[in-house]
């Protein structure tokens, strides 16, 4: 199964890369243990959520913990949003 990320604005400098995807077993996942598996595999995303709230999203929306990811999902990460 592959998954796309895509790290955006100041997560890509915790993590090294804006683009990239990630090859997985083909087997069931949640959401929650594909998020486990990426924190391992960028340790500078767990540096970076330990200082600012980070949004992540499959395919364009916030999911529950227990959604079931699916080949060719996208996973953004982005910082929060401010306005003025």
């Amino acid at each position: 199964m592959k998954i796309y990320l895509k790290f955006l604005a100041a997560v890509s400098d915790y993590t090294g890369v804006y683009k990239t995807e990630i090859e997985l077993d083909d087997k069931e996942y949640t959401f929650s243990e594909v998020l486990d598996f990426i924190r391992k595999k960028y340790p500078g995303l767990k540096e970076i959520e330990a200082k600012i709230p980070i949004i992540v999203l499959l395919n364009g929306r916030k999911p529950k913990p227990d959604t079931q990811v699916k080949d060719g999902d996208r996973i953004a990460f982005l910082p929060p949003i401010s306005g003025g």
